[in-house]
């Protein structure tokens, strides 16, 4: 993921942020849980809104079943329908997801944070002119970084690129005479004022066969779960990326610094 930084510090040891030409993540999403939408919550009025930098929209039908036992202990099922709606940019590398109790935003390419602050700032901006007593239950921002080398030998050796207590694990593999399948790893955080759920390690993207291509996941999800109003949540968005940005750093070495063109 690419810090907006640039530090004249360079060892491994340091936390510092750095600049970088190239990343590794395939999403980035901040999300939004709320008890609910108002009913009377226009879609087509939020569309008119965001149109200019999301025109795309596309609806989706999702099926719900109730069941109900009456005093005969017959069982009745009614059937319905929940809609939820996406709205894509015209190269549907962004998208917004919204229900009734839940918006989010993924960029599938992400080249910096100011771009990403800036649409969410927008999004949120246009969601407050129609609600303007909009609350939420959940804030969360989540980075997905999938390390992949095609060209690169050695599936389980990731020593020179990650920190060794992430990678410790697979010791237990190089001692046998044994092939990895998966191997994935995951941490929930505790701190005053956020929760982080990180997950690392070899996901093997051709499971259940044996592990044959060289790919690490870092994935950072931080998040809290109280109410907040739209400054509030601005301001975790900025503090979670902080906070993520610093875990990163404190998860790789120099030679997956270098992988990524950083600029010092």
């Amino acid at each position: 993921m690419p810090p907006e930084v640039v530090t004249e510090e360079t060892s491994e040891e340091s936390t510092e942020n750095f600049e970088y030409t190239k990343n590794f993540l395939s999403k980035v999403i901040f999300a939004i849980d709320t008890p609910s939408f108002q009913e009377n919550f226009d879609v087509y009025e939020y569309r008119k809104k965001i149109k200019d930098r999301f025109p795309i929209i596309q609806e989706q039908k999702n099926p719900l079943v109730s069941l109900h036992i009456g005093e005969d202990k017959k069982v009745d099922s009614k059937f319905d329908e929940k809609s939820s709606w996406m709205f894509f940019s015209k190269d549907k590398t962004k998208i917004v997801s919204l229900n009734d109790s839940r918006i989010a935003v993924e960029f599938l390419r992400y080249s910096n944070f100011d771009e990403f602050f800036l649409d969410v700032s927008f999004l949120l901006d246009k969601l407050f002119e129609m609600i303007p007593n909009f609350f939420t239950m959940r804030v969360g921002l989540r980075y997905i970084n999938e390390i992949k080398f095609q060209d690169k030998p050695g599936v389980l050796n990731w020593r020179d690129c990650i920190v060794d207590s992430l990678t410790k694990s697979l010791d237990f593999i190089d001692s046998r005479d044994q092939s990895l399948l998966k191997m994935v790893s995951r941490l929930e955080i505790k701190s005053d004022n956020y929760k982080m759920t990180f997950q690392f390690g070899i996901p093997n993207s051709v499971y259940p066969n044996e592990a044959i291509r060289k790919e690490f996941t870092l994935d950072y999800d931080v998040y809290n779960e109280e109410s907040s109003e739209k400054e509030e949540i601005l301001g975790q968005l900025r503090s979670f990326h902080d906070i993520i940005k610093k875990s990163f750093e404190e998860s790789i070495k120099d030679k997956l610094r270098k992988e990524m063109g950083a600029r010092v």
